[in-house]
């Protein structure tokens, strides 16, 4: 048993005391974390209210042999002859004429009450809970009086409550910790680099550092980085490993990866989670309607209490099985039992999003996290999305309809719903103020939309209000659009919060509707900020190319390693070739057709097998798979949609069986679904035809960026679209060799392939690759190299 367990005073009682349904109507909006701390502000400063503000108060006291150090801080102290008072501070959207004192509130203040009564040897003391409404700013104060004892036995109430998970906790905590002690490598041999990776893991957890590691594919990268990882949960005292990825195969291979090192006797707490759209069991989140949310609260933690005194790697559908049995909403559920997991799987956005990070690990106080970052090269455009916002006038004007049809026949429209109806109209008038004075489909401009942030600030207080005021405003056929806009809202006033010279304002005006973007061009800064969420962050990938991309775009040179690594795989089994007699450029791929389609047919002539051949874009991919298929009929033929379903992808990998006895080519496109992500192994792909650099087609957004870098003193194009290319070409590349016994081909098609500036973009293993100019070169090339033992 430790000597100590720490918690604040906040968390404890919000845990100890929920209780209802989730989502039920309360005083209290989250979204008003910002303005409910100017009001806390605005009341510590009034003159004589209080003799000590924002006053830290720490209590260590042992129940059921647990040492428990609980801290926090109170709002205020008063002083009213001679008698001591605290006073906790709280905000709320809606008027005060029938507002109720929280449970919760009381019970964080009865805790600041006894503390500072112990401390100061006080006989009695004063708690109080003063609600401040931001609608008309009126202030109503709860007032209660205890006597120290009073209060220790509600203290101490608590504390047992909580208990009872402490020590269930504990109990596996340390079974976690003997098992780490005792775990092995859980492979009989390391990879040719893999025990280099697993060591430099360790010393940059172990020094607090940012690692960079180009790990090529075959190498082991998730074992690499979670094992070591789990060893500094004992020798490092981290707290949690957080696994984040864009994909959910990797997370997939994540949890594979700890139910192996689970088999070998390792003990620790899990849990992947999922986006709420793909686990809600309605497939749509309605509070109102759902039985998973009535009651949650009560049901919660004895839902939290068996899942993890029965389960060790909680997947989805652990998750589904526990919620359903349980009665809990599984998403919230999820979210809830990760606070006592060791492990954390889930996409980059948990730690990184504005919007949605985790903030009951990142708002109140740093821990000793380690972030494993998977497929890193994906995550530069991810933060830039991240750190973005749009907004639509078509979307506040529909709204405004639905609300003006639902009260046509009303005698009289509340105030509040009134109040939000003009609102709308201001945002309007903001959207009219941003219209370029000529027809243009694009523009931009570096200042944020002042007068448009304001209005959507406007409609937010107002909706809050409404929402506060009116406990059945989910009844009226408006609801979900107004509330729907209201998350919209808020998601685009959090990026204004942010916007600065690294931003710029785009304009996309389409017939009578003008969409604004708060457009993020260079998120580095956000993104280091971030990272301050975690001690350790180890980055990794197999195109991780150029590290000075990547390591400028993630926090800077400061405190950052780069690691290199070479294929753990023999490089007389991958034959690379490049054929610079074809240009893809844009304007040469008209004419390009005919050469790329004897090229393909060259390379997939000299041996039965499966092959896959990557383009830039859809029309041009189907352009060639149409000349293709009409001049070898004898060849089979499957082609990528543009709607894949998850089950149509899951067909076209069916198609490339293992020992193929004929000649099958895929046509697919680079940066989509079989680009990254896929694993066909041994015979089931034979070789992989790039009919490109990759470059993404040109677009405003990413001259824009070219400009930014271009002023920056970088190199713009690099930054906006080199690097982008040759990431999926390398991506696209990647999926020819799998593992030790493979053999395979790769032939790029373009003339750039042999420019400096894209050569030094290449994995090593590439630079021995041989240069063809015509079909019968590739097969001559192609058959030796076949014939070549396997």
């Amino acid at each position: 048993m430790p000597s100590r367990i720490e918690i604040s005073v906040r968390s404890l009682v919000e845990f100890v005391l929920r209780s209802g349904d989730l989502g039920a109507s309360s005083s209290f909006s989250p979204a008003r974390m910002q303005e409910g701390i100017r009001i806390h502000q605005q009341l510590q400063q009034i003159k004589g209210r209080y003799i000590e503000k924002e006053l830290p108060l720490r209590l260590d006291i042992k129940v059921n042999d647990i040492d428990f150090r609980i801290s926090g801080r109170a709002d205020g102290l008063m002083l009213d002859e001679g008698f001591y008072i605290i006073d906790e501070i709280k905000s709320t959207a809606k008027s005060l004429s029938n507002c109720e004192e929280e449970e919760v509130h009381l019970a964080q203040a009865k805790f600041y009450a006894y503390i500072y009564a112990l401390d100061n040897k006080l006989d009695n003391i004063g708690a109080n809970v003063t609600y401040y409404s931001l609608h008309d700013e009126d202030i109503k104060t709860f007032e209660h009086e205890y006597e120290r004892q009073e209060l220790e036995t509600y203290v101490t109430h608590i504390l047992h409550s909580y208990s009872l998970f402490c020590m269930l906790l504990e109990r596996l905590k340390d079974e976690r910790d003997k098992s780490i002690l005792t775990l092995e490598f859980p492979f009989d041999s390391y990879r040719k680099g893999q025990k280099k990776m697993i060591n430099d893991v360790y010393r940059a957890i172990s020094q607090k550092k940012r690692l960079f590691v180009k790990a090529p594919t075959g190498i082991g990268k998730t074992i690499s980085t979670i094992y070591p990882a789990l060893k500094s949960l004992i020798y490092e005292d981290n707290e949690k490993i957080f696994y984040l990825t864009s994909k959910t195969i990797n997370r997939e291979a994540a949890s594979d990866t700890l139910m192996l090192l689970k088999d070998a006797g390792l003990r620790v707490r899990a849990i992947a989670l999922t986006a709420k759209d793909k686990i809600c069991p309605y497939g749509s989140c309605d509070l109102n309607a759902c039985d998973y949310a009535r009651g949650h609260f009560d049901r919660i933690n004895s839902a939290i209490y068996d899942i993890l005194e029965t389960q060790d790697i909680i997947t989805r559908d652990v998750i589904l099985s526990y919620s359903e049995s349980h009665k809990v909403c599984p998403f919230e559920f999820a979210l809830d039992i990760s606070l006592f997991c060791d492990v954390i799987i889930g996409d980059y956005n948990y730690a990184f999003d504005p919007a949605v990070y985790l903030k009951r690990f990142f708002a109140e106080q740093m821990g000793k996290y380690i972030f494993l970052m998977d497929e890193a090269h994906n995550f530069i455009d991810r933060a830039r999305d991240m750190f973005s916002a749009s907004i639509e006038k078509t979307a506040f004007l529909e709204l405004r309809k639905l609300i003006k049809s639902a009260i046509k026949d009303h005698t009289m429209i509340p105030k509040e719903l009134s109040d939000v109806l003009k609102s709308i109209g201001h945002i309007n008038a903001g959207f009219l103020k941003l219209k370029p004075e000529q027809a243009k489909t694009e523009f931009s401009q570096k200042a944020l939309p002042e007068n448009l942030v304001k209005a959507i600030r406007g409609f937010i207080e107002n909706s809050d209000y409404y929402f506060s005021e009116y406990p059945n405003a989910n009844e009226e056929a408006f609801y979900q659009d107004l509330l729907s806009l209201y998350f919209d809202a808020h998601a685009f006033i959090r990026i204004a919060e942010l916007y600065d010279e690294r931003y710029t304002m785009l304009g996309y005006q389409h017939d009578k509707n003008l969409r604004i973007k708060l457009f993020c061009i260079d998120p580095s800064a956000l993104v280091k900020d971030a990272l301050s969420r975690c001690t350790s962050l180890i980055a990794f990938s197999a195109t991780l190319i150029p590290a000075s991309y990547y390591i400028s775009m993630m926090g800077g040179l400061e405190d950052a390693v780069y690691l290199m690594l070479d294929s753990p795989f023999n490089p007389e089994r991958l034959k690379v070739m490049i054929d610079s007699s074809v240009s893809t450029r844009y304007s040469h791929r008209q004419r390009s057709i005919d050469r790329v389609v004897q090229r393909i047919h060259s390379a997939v002539s000299s041996k039965n097998g499966n092959y896959i051949a990557f383009f830039p874009s859809y029309e041009y991919m189907n352009q060639i798979y149409e000349e293709f298929s009409k001049a070898y009929e004898d060849i089979e033929c499957i082609v990528q949609e543009r709607s894949f379903t998850e089950l149509q992808r899951e067909d076209f990998l069916k198609q490339f069986v293992d020992q193929n006895t004929h000649v099958m080519v895929g046509f697919a496109v680079m940066g989509g679904a079989f680009s990254e992500g896929i694993d066909l192994k041994g015979d089931r792909l034979s070789g992989a035809i790039i009919a490109t650099v990759g470059l993404p087609g040109i677009s405003y957004e990413l001259d824009l960026i070219m400009e930014y870098f271009n002023n920056e003193g970088k190199n713009g194009f690099d930054y906006a679209y080199r690097y982008q290319g040759m990431n999926k070409v390398m991506q696209s590349a990647g999926r020819v060799i799998r593992t030790s016994s493979d053999k395979g081909f790769i032939l790029l098609l373009d003339d750039r392939f042999l420019e400096a500036s894209y050569q030094n973009l290449m994995p090593r293993e590439w630079l021995d690759f041989e240069r063809v100019s015509s079909p019968l070169q590739i097969q001559n090339t192609l058959e030796k190299f076949w014939q070549e033992e396997k």
